[in-house]
Protein backbone atom coordinates (compact mmCIF):
# COMPACT_ATOMS: atom_id res chain seq x y z
CA UNK A 1 0.00 0.00 0.00
CA UNK A 2 1.45 3.31 -1.07
CA UNK A 3 2.12 5.97 1.51
CA UNK A 4 -0.55 8.68 1.59
CA UNK A 5 0.44 12.31 2.03
CA UNK A 6 -1.15 14.18 4.89
CA UNK A 7 -4.29 16.15 4.08
CA UNK A 8 -4.09 19.94 4.17
CA UNK A 9 -7.82 20.60 4.17
CA UNK A 10 -9.64 22.58 6.89
CA UNK A 11 -6.68 24.91 7.23
CA UNK A 12 -4.34 22.23 8.51
CA UNK A 13 -0.75 23.34 8.08
CA UNK A 14 1.49 20.53 6.93
CA UNK A 15 5.13 21.33 7.73
CA UNK A 16 6.27 18.01 6.33
CA UNK A 17 6.01 19.29 2.76
CA UNK A 18 9.13 21.39 3.41
CA UNK A 19 12.31 19.83 4.85
CA UNK A 20 13.20 21.15 8.24
CA UNK A 21 16.37 23.31 8.11
CA UNK A 22 18.05 21.14 10.74
CA UNK A 23 16.74 17.67 9.85
CA UNK A 24 15.17 16.79 6.55
CA UNK A 25 14.26 13.24 7.52
CA UNK A 26 10.83 13.84 9.07
CA UNK A 27 8.91 13.76 5.80
CA UNK A 28 10.22 10.31 5.01
CA UNK A 29 9.28 9.14 8.49
CA UNK A 30 5.75 10.54 8.24
CA UNK A 31 4.98 9.27 4.74
CA UNK A 32 6.10 5.76 5.70
CA UNK A 33 3.10 5.46 8.05
CA UNK A 34 0.32 3.42 6.41
CA UNK A 35 -2.07 2.98 9.33
CA UNK A 36 -5.11 5.33 9.29
CA UNK A 37 -5.27 5.30 13.09
CA UNK A 38 -1.65 6.31 13.47
CA UNK A 39 -2.07 8.81 10.66
CA UNK A 40 -4.94 10.44 12.61
CA UNK A 41 -2.75 10.74 15.71
CA UNK A 42 -0.08 12.44 13.65
CA UNK A 43 -2.72 14.85 12.31
CA UNK A 44 -3.76 15.74 15.85
CA UNK A 45 -0.17 16.22 16.91
CA UNK A 46 0.52 18.56 14.01
CA UNK A 47 -2.64 20.64 14.45
CA UNK A 48 -1.79 23.99 16.10
CA UNK A 49 -4.97 23.83 18.25
CA UNK A 50 -4.94 20.07 18.92
CA UNK A 51 -5.93 18.67 22.33
CA UNK A 52 -2.47 17.35 22.99
CA UNK A 53 -0.79 20.75 22.59
CA UNK A 54 2.07 19.26 20.62
CA UNK A 55 3.85 21.00 17.81
CA UNK A 56 5.53 19.80 14.70
CA UNK A 57 8.90 20.43 16.29
CA UNK A 58 8.41 17.35 18.49
CA UNK A 59 8.40 15.13 15.46
CA UNK A 60 11.09 17.12 13.73
CA UNK A 61 13.55 16.70 16.60
CA UNK A 62 12.60 13.10 17.38
CA UNK A 63 15.35 11.51 15.24
CA UNK A 64 17.99 13.49 17.11
CA UNK A 65 16.69 12.28 20.49
CA UNK A 66 16.46 8.74 19.13
CA UNK A 67 20.06 8.89 17.91
CA UNK A 68 21.26 10.23 21.27
CA UNK A 69 19.33 7.53 23.14
CA UNK A 70 20.81 4.76 21.01
CA UNK A 71 24.31 6.09 21.55
CA UNK A 72 23.79 6.19 25.31
CA UNK A 73 22.36 2.66 25.33
CA UNK A 74 25.29 1.29 23.36
CA UNK A 75 27.77 3.16 25.57
CA UNK A 76 26.20 1.83 28.79
CA UNK A 77 25.71 -1.73 27.54
CA UNK A 78 28.93 -2.34 25.67
CA UNK A 79 31.34 0.30 26.88
CA UNK A 80 32.32 1.51 23.43
CA UNK A 81 33.60 4.84 24.73
CA UNK A 82 36.55 3.34 26.55
CA UNK A 83 38.88 5.95 28.10
CA UNK A 84 41.84 4.23 26.44
CA UNK A 85 40.45 4.82 22.91
CA UNK A 86 39.99 8.23 21.29
CA UNK A 87 38.82 9.38 17.86
CA UNK A 88 41.30 11.33 15.83
CA UNK A 89 40.26 14.05 13.32
CA UNK A 90 40.16 11.44 10.53
CA UNK A 91 37.61 9.38 12.45
CA UNK A 92 39.97 6.48 13.07
CA UNK A 93 40.30 4.92 16.52
CA UNK A 94 43.68 5.37 18.11
CA UNK A 95 44.80 3.58 21.23
CA UNK A 96 46.34 5.69 23.98
CA UNK A 97 49.78 4.48 25.00
CA UNK A 98 49.81 2.96 28.49
CA UNK A 99 52.76 4.22 30.54
CA UNK A 100 55.29 1.56 31.44
CA UNK A 101 55.92 0.72 35.05
CA UNK A 102 59.02 2.33 36.52
CA UNK A 103 61.98 0.08 37.28
CA UNK A 104 62.04 -0.64 41.02
CA UNK A 105 64.80 -2.33 43.02
CA UNK A 106 65.17 -3.18 46.69
CA UNK A 107 68.44 -1.85 48.08
CA UNK A 108 67.88 -2.94 51.69
CA UNK A 109 65.45 -3.28 54.58
CA UNK A 110 65.59 -2.17 58.20
CA UNK A 111 62.74 -3.48 60.31
CA UNK A 112 59.53 -2.32 58.64
CA UNK A 113 61.35 0.13 56.38
CA UNK A 114 62.85 -0.46 52.95
CA UNK A 115 65.44 1.30 50.81
CA UNK A 116 63.93 1.54 47.32
CA UNK A 117 65.38 2.84 44.07
CA UNK A 118 62.78 3.90 41.48
CA UNK A 119 63.89 4.50 37.91
CA UNK A 120 66.94 6.74 37.68
CA UNK A 121 66.19 8.54 40.95
CA UNK A 122 68.42 8.10 44.02
CA UNK A 123 67.39 5.47 46.60
CA UNK A 124 65.32 6.53 49.59
CA UNK A 125 64.16 4.81 52.77
CA UNK A 126 60.40 4.64 53.31
CA UNK A 127 58.16 2.91 55.85
CA UNK A 128 55.32 0.47 55.19
CA UNK A 129 52.31 2.40 53.89
CA UNK A 130 54.39 5.22 52.39
CA UNK A 131 54.94 5.84 48.68
CA UNK A 132 57.97 6.85 46.64
CA UNK A 133 57.56 8.14 43.07
CA UNK A 134 54.30 6.22 42.62
CA UNK A 135 55.56 3.02 44.29
CA UNK A 136 53.78 2.11 47.53
CA UNK A 137 55.46 -0.11 50.11
CA UNK A 138 52.96 -2.71 51.33
CA UNK A 139 55.08 -5.02 53.48
CA UNK A 140 58.64 -5.90 54.47
CA UNK A 141 59.61 -9.44 55.38
CA UNK A 142 63.22 -10.44 55.82
CA UNK A 143 65.12 -9.87 52.58
CA UNK A 144 62.08 -9.07 50.48
CA UNK A 145 59.53 -6.30 50.17
CA UNK A 146 56.05 -6.19 48.65
CA UNK A 147 55.23 -3.07 46.65
CA UNK A 148 52.35 -1.80 44.54
CA UNK A 149 53.00 -0.15 41.19
CA UNK A 150 50.12 1.13 39.03
CA UNK A 151 47.69 -1.07 40.95
CA UNK A 152 49.80 -4.20 40.48
CA UNK A 153 51.50 -5.98 43.37
CA UNK A 154 54.99 -7.41 43.02
CA UNK A 155 57.59 -8.82 45.38
CA UNK A 156 61.14 -7.45 45.29
CA UNK A 157 64.11 -9.46 46.52
CA UNK A 158 67.45 -8.21 47.73
CA UNK A 159 70.15 -8.52 45.08
CA UNK A 160 67.88 -8.19 42.08
CA UNK A 161 68.67 -5.81 39.28
CA UNK A 162 66.20 -2.94 38.88
CA UNK A 163 63.38 -4.59 36.96
CA UNK A 164 59.87 -3.77 35.82
CA UNK A 165 58.57 -7.20 36.79
CA UNK A 166 59.32 -9.61 39.58
CA UNK A 167 61.86 -12.32 38.82
CA UNK A 168 62.98 -15.30 40.80
CA UNK A 169 65.46 -14.59 43.56
CA UNK A 170 69.10 -15.27 42.61
CA UNK A 171 70.72 -18.45 43.87
CA UNK A 172 72.14 -18.43 47.40
CA UNK A 173 75.67 -18.78 45.98
CA UNK A 174 75.46 -15.45 44.13
CA UNK A 175 74.59 -11.92 45.21
CA UNK A 176 74.23 -8.85 43.00
CA UNK A 177 74.45 -5.36 44.48
CA UNK A 178 73.61 -2.01 42.90
CA UNK A 179 75.60 1.09 43.84
CA UNK A 180 73.78 4.07 45.33
CA UNK A 181 74.18 7.67 44.15
CA UNK A 182 77.45 7.96 46.09
CA UNK A 183 78.87 4.79 44.56
CA UNK A 184 78.50 2.74 47.75
CA UNK A 185 77.21 -0.82 47.76
CA UNK A 186 74.69 -1.53 50.50
CA UNK A 187 72.92 -4.76 51.35
CA UNK A 188 70.41 -5.98 53.88
CA UNK A 189 71.61 -8.85 56.01
CA UNK A 190 71.65 -10.43 59.44
CA UNK A 191 74.11 -10.91 62.27
CA UNK A 192 73.22 -13.77 64.60
CA UNK A 193 69.69 -13.76 63.18
CA UNK A 194 69.03 -10.02 63.66
CA UNK A 195 68.55 -7.57 60.81
CA UNK A 196 71.30 -5.07 59.98
CA UNK A 197 72.27 -2.88 57.04
CA UNK A 198 75.71 -3.62 55.57
CA UNK A 199 77.91 -1.38 53.47
CA UNK A 200 80.62 -3.13 51.49
CA UNK A 201 84.14 -1.98 52.41
CA UNK A 202 86.80 -3.90 50.51
CA UNK A 203 89.51 -1.97 52.37
CA UNK A 204 88.43 -3.23 55.80
CA UNK A 205 90.12 -6.38 57.05
CA UNK A 206 87.11 -7.47 59.10
CA UNK A 207 83.46 -6.66 59.67
CA UNK A 208 83.23 -3.49 61.77
CA UNK A 209 80.31 -2.16 63.82
CA UNK A 210 79.71 0.44 66.50
CA UNK A 211 79.38 -0.39 70.19
CA UNK A 212 75.73 0.75 70.35
CA UNK A 213 74.76 -1.54 67.50
CA UNK A 214 76.72 -4.40 69.04
CA UNK A 215 74.67 -4.06 72.24
CA UNK A 216 71.44 -4.07 70.23
CA UNK A 217 72.55 -7.32 68.62
CA UNK A 218 73.28 -8.88 72.01
CA UNK A 219 77.05 -8.99 71.52
CA UNK A 220 78.85 -8.76 74.86
CA UNK A 221 82.09 -7.41 73.41
CA UNK A 222 83.44 -6.16 76.78
CA UNK A 223 83.44 -9.64 78.29
CA UNK A 224 83.86 -11.85 75.25
CA UNK A 225 85.92 -9.58 72.99
CA UNK A 226 89.67 -9.07 72.82
CA UNK A 227 90.75 -5.46 73.15
CA UNK A 228 92.94 -4.15 70.34
CA UNK A 229 94.09 -0.85 68.82
CA UNK A 230 92.12 0.09 65.73
CA UNK A 231 93.19 2.62 63.10
CA UNK A 232 90.36 4.78 61.79
CA UNK A 233 90.05 7.91 59.66
CA UNK A 234 90.08 9.94 62.89
CA UNK A 235 93.18 8.27 64.25
CA UNK A 236 93.90 5.32 66.48
CA UNK A 237 91.34 4.09 69.00
CA UNK A 238 90.63 0.98 70.96
CA UNK A 239 88.32 -1.75 69.74
CA UNK A 240 87.26 -5.29 70.57
CA UNK A 241 87.66 -8.30 68.32
CA UNK A 242 84.69 -10.66 68.54
CA UNK A 243 83.55 -13.80 66.73
CA UNK A 244 80.11 -13.62 65.18
CA UNK A 245 78.22 -16.90 65.19
CA UNK A 246 76.55 -16.28 61.82
CA UNK A 247 76.53 -13.60 59.15
CA UNK A 248 74.16 -13.60 56.19
CA UNK A 249 73.97 -11.10 53.34
CA UNK A 250 71.31 -11.43 50.66
CA UNK A 251 71.22 -15.22 51.01
CA UNK A 252 75.00 -15.68 51.37
CA UNK A 253 75.74 -17.24 54.76
CA UNK A 254 78.98 -17.74 56.68
CA UNK A 255 79.55 -19.16 60.16
CA UNK A 256 82.01 -17.83 62.75
CA UNK A 257 83.06 -14.56 61.14
CA UNK A 258 85.53 -12.21 62.82
CA UNK A 259 84.43 -8.62 63.53
CA UNK A 260 85.68 -5.53 65.35
CA UNK A 261 83.52 -3.39 67.64
CA UNK A 262 84.50 0.28 67.87
CA UNK A 263 83.23 2.90 70.37
CA UNK A 264 82.28 5.34 67.62
CA UNK A 265 78.65 5.28 66.38
CA UNK A 266 78.31 3.89 62.86
CA UNK A 267 75.26 4.21 60.58
CA UNK A 268 76.10 0.92 58.86
CA UNK A 269 77.91 -2.30 59.56
CA UNK A 270 81.01 -2.35 57.38
CA UNK A 271 81.19 -5.61 55.44
CA UNK A 272 84.92 -6.30 55.36
CA UNK A 273 87.18 -9.06 54.08
CA UNK A 274 86.56 -11.47 56.96
CA UNK A 275 83.31 -12.16 55.09
CA UNK A 276 84.18 -11.06 51.54
CA UNK A 277 87.23 -13.30 51.14
CA UNK A 278 84.90 -16.30 50.85
CA UNK A 279 83.55 -14.93 47.57
CA UNK A 280 84.82 -13.86 44.20
CA UNK A 281 83.99 -10.19 43.63
CA UNK A 282 83.31 -8.79 40.18
CA UNK A 283 82.40 -5.15 39.62
CA UNK A 284 80.99 -3.83 36.35
CA UNK A 285 80.10 -0.16 36.49
CA UNK A 286 77.47 0.36 39.16
CA UNK A 287 76.96 -3.35 39.76
CA UNK A 288 78.90 -5.73 41.99
CA UNK A 289 78.54 -9.50 41.98
CA UNK A 290 79.60 -11.76 44.85
CA UNK A 291 79.91 -15.39 43.83
CA UNK A 292 80.87 -18.31 46.03
CA UNK A 293 84.30 -19.82 45.40
CA UNK A 294 84.18 -23.10 43.42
Amino acid sequence: MAARPLDTREGLQNPLRRPHPATGRIAALAFAVNSPAIDRKIRLALHPTGRRGLTARVLQTFPRFLSLGLCMAVWLGVGVCSPAVHANPLGQATETAVPRQPAVSLMGTVGQRAVLAVGQKPPRTIAVGESLHGVKLLAVEGRQATVQVDGQTQVLHMGQQPLRASLAAPPASTLQLQADERGHFQAQGQINGKDVMFMVDTGASTIALGSAQARQLGIDYLRQGQEVQVSTANGSTRGWVVMLAQVSVGGLVQQRVQAVVTPQPMPYVLLGNSFLHHYQMNRQGQRMTLEAMP
